[in-house]
């Protein structure tokens, strides 16, 4: 079995964010995602469901909380897209 431990993180934070927005094929959401040693770097973007409204954001944070950083640039940018930051 052949594992990447930077794909297997990196698609582990960009999952995190689309599921905690949930999105799917047609959902207008993005996330990228990148490691440098211990550090995963995830770029987002977010689009109200009504597709009046968009911000985008980053987060950098330990690539073992890959999960954790995907869900709060989620919740982070959702917020600032409904103006509730």
């Amino acid at each position: 079995m052949v594992d990447d431990a930077d794909a297997r993180d990196c698609a582990a934070a960009e999952r995190s964010f689309v599921q905690t927005l949930g999105g799917g094929c047609f959902a207008p959401v993005a996330a990228y995602a990148e490691t440098q040693g211990d550090i995963l770097y995830l770029r987002g973007l977010y689009v109200s469901a009504d597709e009046t409204h968009m911000a985008r954001g980053a987060v950098t944070g330990r690539r073992a909380e890959a999960v954790s950083l995907g869900r709060t640039l989620a919740l982070q940018l959702k917020a600032q897209a409904e103006g509730r930051l």
